[in-house]
């Protein structure tokens, strides 16, 4: 019986070692992906922030250089073209009055 006994202790021995080194093995790969992530996915997250950046300027100028004029001149415009509207026929009233006048 002593026998078994010592032949199961170092089975269980040989198979505490063989875990350890595969627990090993398994941070050793976690180490290796963890550097990846650093080294691969930190410069797209810093290329995607650039980009949203350069966007976020760009609509800025499109909106204070395009839009703005473009909506301030329509509504020059329209003030513009309303106020002869009104003054012109303010004038044919007028004139219509005049001749009915005289």
């Amino acid at each position: 019986m002593p026998g078994i006994v010592s032949w199961l202790l170092l089975i269980a021995a040989i198979l505490s070692l063989v875990a350890f080194a595969i627990l090993v093995v398994v941070a050793l790969e976690i180490r290796d992906l963890v550097k990846q992530i650093k080294n691969e996915i930190m410069p797209i997250i810093g290329t995607a922030k650039q980009t949203v950046n350069t966007m976020q300027g760009t609509s800025e100028f499109v909106t204070s250089g395009l839009v703005k004029p473009l909506i301030t001149s329509v509504s020059v415009t329209a003030g513009v073209a309303k106020t002869a509207q009104v003054l012109g026929s303010s004038l044919a009233r007028s004139l219509r009055r005049n001749r009915k006048e005289g």
